[in-house]
């Protein structure tokens, strides 16, 4: 491996000052020029690989042009931080958009400023973080066979408690709701059946129509409680919203389309009134 120094940095960025531990990066090739494949490395690389899926992805903002905030797994991906970098940075706990706010759950962010910094004392430089970052995503494209990577830290998504407690969330309602309008709809074809009457063909239709809607918004309430990951850290909660507009808006145009087809056949083909026997 390379050779390691310490030393005290003091790093000012954006007018967000950090005190952190300057551990100097290990060598990306070992003593016999083979790829350092030290446990600290393979974690990086994990963490890397576990955020970015293209090349593309691994560009980050020039340091000190934005003012944003960004959560610890990508922190640590892009910017290589370590689990200790982040004791001494400033923290945001912000609304998780995709749980139940009743559950209190929150999501960590950090400044970017400050995680710019914490990335400058360890590296040196914004240069160095970018190399490393590059010669990391170099080495998962050629990791030697029988390597093992550890799992990556999701530090952002919640526990597996607290995400099955937001699942319950409406979804027991839009199951009974579903379960109900089918036999509706079930008694309305039987009913259809021995009347021919067209007001009881219509609600017929009406209740397949609702269960079609329920199963859209069932849809959308488990796609909505995926757990979050790497890709959407904040999880996939505005699914909900989503798929509620799918059901929404379809239902209407499905609606206006029958009405509007029903119509334009009556025109094209009219019928004489005829005595319906009651």
């Amino acid at each position: 491996g390379g050779v390691r120094a310490s030393a005290v940095t003091r790093a000012s960025l954006g007018g967000v000052r950090t005190v952190a531990v300057l551990a100097g990066a290990r060598s990306s090739m070992g003593a016999d020029g083979s790829p350092d494949l030290s446990k600290e490395r393979l974690a990086a690389l994990s963490q890397l690989l576990a955020y970015a899926h293209s090349e593309d992805e691994l560009r980050v903002p020039e340091f000190g042009t934005r003012r944003s905030l960004i959560t610890r797994s990508k922190a640590q991906a892009l910017y290589l931080l370590r689990p200790e970098d982040f004791h001494a940075l400033p923290v945001k706990l912000k609304n998780a958009p995709n749980f139940d706010l009743r559950l209190g759950l929150r999501a960590r962010l950090y400044p970017l400023s400050a995680v710019e910094a914490a990335a400058l004392a360890r590296w040196g430089s914004a240069e160095r973080v970018e190399a490393e970052r590059r010669a990391l995503w170099k080495l998962g494209k050629s990791l030697p066979a029988g390597v093992v990577l550890p799992a990556p830290v999701h530090d952002d998504a919640p526990r597996p408690s607290q995400r099955g407690a937001q699942r319950l969330t409406g979804e027991k309602a839009v199951v009974t709701a579903i379960a109900v309008n089918c036999a509706i709809a079930a008694s309305k074809v039987g009913a259809d059946a021995l009347s021919g009457s067209g007001a009881m063909f219509s609600e017929m239709l009406h209740s397949f129509a609702d269960v079609g809607n329920q199963a859209l918004l069932y849809v959308g309430i488990r796609r909505a409680a995926r757990d979050a990951d790497s890709q959407f850290p904040y999880g996939y909660g505005p699914d909900r919203y989503v798929w509620s507009l799918i059901s929404g808006v379809g239902i209407f145009f499905m609606g206006c389309g029958l009405s509007i087809q029903h119509g334009v056949e009556e025109m094209m083909h009219p019928q004489h009134v005829e005595s319906v026997p009651i």
